[in-house]
C-alpha cells in the first residue's frame, strides 16, 4: 500500500471514530445506549437539589439514580426530573443522599412538602 493511500485511510478511520464516539456522547443516558447505561450504572447517584431564598428552602427535588450537571461559567445546574429537563440557578445546593429514604432526607434537611417539586 502506498503512503498516500495509507494516510487517507487513517484520516477516514479517525473521522469515523470521532463521528461514532460523538454520537454516543450526545445521546448519552437518555437514549439508553451502551455508553449511557455504563454511565448510569457507574457514575449516577441519588441527590437532593435545593434552592433557598431569604434563609428558607423554596424549591427542592429528590433525584434517584440521576446526574446533576453544572454549566460552564455559570452558577446554574441542570438535571432531568420526571423526564423533563430542569435548570436551576442562583443559591442552589446539591447533596448526595445515597442510601437515604425520602423521609430521612426531608427530616434531616428540614424540608416542607409545599416546596417539593
Amino acid at each position: 500500500m502506498s503512503k498516500p493511500k495509507f494516510v487517507i485511510g487513517i484520516i477516514i478511520l479517525v473521522f469515523l471514530a470521532v463521528v461514532v464516539c460523538g454520537g454516543i456522547m450526545l445521546t448519552g443516558p437518555a437514549a439508553g445506549n451502551h455508553f449511557g447505561k455504563f454511565l448510569k450504572s457507574n457514575i449516577s447517584s441519588d441527590y437532593l437539589v435545593y434552592e433557598h431564598s431569604g434563609g428558607k428552602i423554596v424549591r427542592w427535588y429528590i433525584l434517584r439514580d440521576n446526574f446533576v450537571n453544572t454549566e460552564t461559567n455559570s452558577d446554574g445546574y441542570f438535571f432531568t426530573y420526571k423526564n423533563r429537563l430542569v435548570r436551576m440557578s442562583g443559591p442552589v445546593h446539591t447533596e448526595e443522599v445515597k442510601g437515604m429514604t425520602d423521609d430521612q432526607i426531608i427530616q434531616e434537611f428540614h424540608l416542607t412538602p409545599e416546596t417539593r417539586r
